[in-house]
């Protein structure tokens, strides 16, 4: 059984334009977010339903989708 904070999911967020060109919250691998850099807030989902505990961490840096 793992427990602590490797037990924990973590996903990672940016900003990006969708088709339409608005700017959308998106999701990306890692490496994508470390690179990005900015500013970063972070939000700690303890269980859902189903038993899944998170943090989401979001940058405010844009990604270039195109």
């Amino acid at each position: 059984m793992t427990l602590g904070i490797d037990a924990i999911n973590v996903r990672f967020f940016c900003y990006g334009r969708d088709d339409d060109g608005e700017l959308d919250i998106l999701e990306v691998a890692e490496y994508v977010f470390r690179d990005l850099g900015g500013n970063i807030t972070y939000e700690m989902n303890t269980v859902f339903d189903h038993g899944c505990r998170q943090i989401c961490l979001t940058t405010d840096a844009e990604h270039d989708t195109t």
